[in-house]
């Protein structure tokens, strides 16, 4: 999206540059120029969507988050001073040497946002996708630590099972089906800690440490 509004800015820069030229803003002049503030208008709305998805994910956090706002804030109020500017200009139909300057100063101020914006976008989508690679860490501990437990129970009782058939010598059909309940409950459980491995050993996360 920011790309897209510095493509539309650069297509309204080039229309008031003609514009601006010979101090007269001629009305198909003007309308260009409206029509260039819609179509900004339009990139700035994409921009603030993504700026609300991604300020409101509970991921971003910290510093991360901050810097975002602050550049976000920026970046607004500077595209606002722009567009009123230059509606102001437009609205008598000439452009004086003075409100050229100012209006070169403005578009230099909006300029400067932007590069601090994707920045920040940039690392608020870093940090978002850090937190939820720690959350599923968290939590596939747990899981693991739960299946653990699981398996020691399930040992216990294979340890139980055993002890009662062998007690007499003789494994009968009962004692048989018991054990092999058992074996099958410990083998499903050593299933359940083998995905959580590897569910933890793709994380990118745990990678990169």
């Amino acid at each position: 999206e920011l790309q897209d509004i510095k493509d539309s800015l650069g297509n309204l820069d080039d229309i008031i540059g003609d514009t601006f030229s010979d101090g007269i803003i001629t009305e198909v002049e003007r309308i260009r120029i409206e029509d260039s503030l819609i179509d900004l208008e339009k990139e700035k709305k994409d921009i603030k969507d993504r700026y609300t998805l991604i300020i409101n994910d509970v991921g971003l956090t910290g510093g991360e988050e901050d810097a975002l706002e602050s550049a976000y804030t920026s970046f607004n109020t500077k595209y606002t001073q722009l567009v009123q500017f230059i509606n102001d200009v437009i609205s008598d139909d000439k452009a004086t040497e003075s409100e050229k300057t100012k209006y070169q100063s403005k578009l230099r101020g909006y300029n400067e946002t932007i590069p601090p914006l994707t920045v920040a976008f940039d690392n608020a989508l870093k940090k978002i996708a850090e937190n939820k690679a720690k959350t599923l860490i968290n939590e596939t501990k747990s899981d693991i630590e739960r299946d653990i437990q699981n398996v020691q129970q399930s040992v216990d009782g294979l340890e139980e099972t055993m002890l009662n058939s062998f007690r007499d010598g003789i494994i009968d059909e009962t004692e048989y089906k018991a054990i092999k309940e058992s074996v099958h409950r410990l083998n499903t459980e050593k299933l359940d800690i083998d995905r959580n491995y590897e569910h933890l050993s793709v994380n990118i996360y745990i990678q990169s440490k």
